[in-house]
């Protein structure tokens, strides 16, 4: 198991607790809600209907909601670097400090702040 992720409906404890074996949470379920606790005092309340996510490779455990594609809103913004236009979720795109188009144009703008902070150190 690398990747899996499920949506909690209230009656599938089970595999919840599955989708977290090997993970060292405790998983208590009140009428739709599931408490879930962790190490280092994580502690997160899941209603009914929030998507369940673990990474077992990396330990990452993600929780959401699911979106039908349909509803999600996109807009059109320009990459950072290269003025190509791109479509993205609104969320997505409210959420970020900039937008790229690819890595090279990520590494373009980092060399650019690398160049302007040594000028500014001189």
């Amino acid at each position: 198991m690398a990747e899996q992720s499920l949506v909690w409906d209230g009656d599938n404890l089970e595999e919840i607790a599955r989708l977290f074996y090997g993970f060292m949470v405790l998983i208590e379920k009140s009428g739709d809600t599931l408490r879930i606790s962790g190490p280092n005092g994580m502690v997160r309340e899941v209603e009914k209907g929030t998507v369940i996510y673990v990474d077992e490779a990396s330990g990452r455990v993600g929780f959401g909601t699911f979106v039908p594609e349909e509803d999600i809103e996109m807009v059109v913004v320009e990459c950072a670097n290269c003025q190509k236009p791109l479509e993205y979720p609104l969320t997505a795109v409210q959420n970020a400090d900039i937008v790229v188009c690819s890595e090279i144009c990520l590494t373009a703008i980092a060399n650019r702040n690398l160049v302007q902070v040594n000028r500014d150190e001189h």
